[in-house]
């Protein structure tokens, strides 16, 4: 299974793009500018085409100090996901 994973930078930048394009999902930057892991990688677990503009998605975002990821439902640019890097996970029987 192929998903696509964003270094800490990347995934800000995608928040901010949402924000800045007005799209329906978007991640309050402030608040997770303090939680987020800042050398964090972040799989995309789930992705959907939206409205014909963009994908509908959601993210594993690595926390600080966490084992846990946090959930996160963020609308991404046809431009952006495609700068995306691929991740292939291996899938046990």
């Amino acid at each position: 299974m192929k998903n696509k994973i964003a270094s800490t930078d990347q995934f800000l930048g995608l928040c901010q793009e949402a924000i800045l394009s007005v799209r329906n999902r978007q991640i309050d930057i402030a608040k997770l500018a303090t939680k987020i892991d800042p050398s964090g990688t972040h799989v995309c677990v789930f992705n959907m085409l939206h409205n014909d503009v963009e994908f509908r998605t959601m993210w594993y975002v690595k926390l600080k100090d966490s084992m846990n990821p946090a959930e996160c439902w963020l609308d991404v640019s046809f431009e952006n996901w495609n700068k995306l890097s691929d991740y292939e996970m291996e899938e046990k029987a």
